[in-house]
């Protein structure tokens, strides 16, 4: 589910983000939003309609399974100063400037120029990743583990991320599928510790 509150997005947005979390393996179950341009927009693709109200906003807020394991998106660039921190994944769409930090519990997407600071798996998840059309940040931080960003230009027209490789934070090219399913990553760390199939 998209949650998207009172933000304007039209329908050439939404397609783009509704077919672009289909091929990272995330269809989109619904649009949630309370902006009247945003709902038209969501019909217009096709999309099923949740109406935000008040009463959807506070069951949301109690629901921490479900905040835990939800994709937060941001529109907008993160300035010098600011901190914008989830509890799940996060798709910003946007650029994260020098000086700004972007923090999540799971994977980090920014749909832009990552140059500040990103923290992905930031209660200790390891198999977190940080993807960006530009990744040239400040610092990196997966898990535990803190890294530089590279000093050199990015390649042209390709997307990178960073993963943790031997005990390291690596960059290398994006991988299209960049987020796994939630269950599947679960039950890839219940195999891990000996749980599970």
């Amino acid at each position: 589910m998209i949650q998207t509150g009172r933000r304007r997005l039209g329908t050439a947005e939404l397609r783009d983000l509704k077919t672009w979390l289909e091929k990272a393996g995330h269809p989109l179950i619904a649009i949630r939003t309370a902006c009247a341009r945003t709902l038209v927009a969501g019909r217009a693709i096709g999309a099923p309609i949740e109406r935000e109200t008040e009463a959807t906003r506070e069951e949301a807020a109690l629901s921490d399974a479900g905040r835990a394991n939800a994709i937060a998106m941001h529109t907008g660039t993160l300035r010098s100063g600011d901190h914008l921190q989830v509890d799940g994944s996060v798709l910003l769409l946007g650029d994260v400037n020098p000086g700004a930090t972007l923090s999540a519990g799971a994977d980090i997407l920014v749909w832009g120029r990552l140059r500040g600071v990103a923290h992905a798996g930031r209660d200790g998840d390891r198999t977190a990743r940080i993807s960006a059309l530009q990744l040239r940040p400040v610092q990196l931080r997966i898990a535990e583990l803190v890294a530089r960003g590279p000093d050199d230009a990015p390649p042209p027209g390709m997307a990178e991320q960073a993963i943790v490789r031997d005990g390291e934070i690596r960059i290398e090219p994006a991988d299209p599928g960049w987020m796994p399913r939630v269950t599947d990553r679960r039950a890839a760390q219940g195999r891990a510790s000996g749980q599970g199939p």
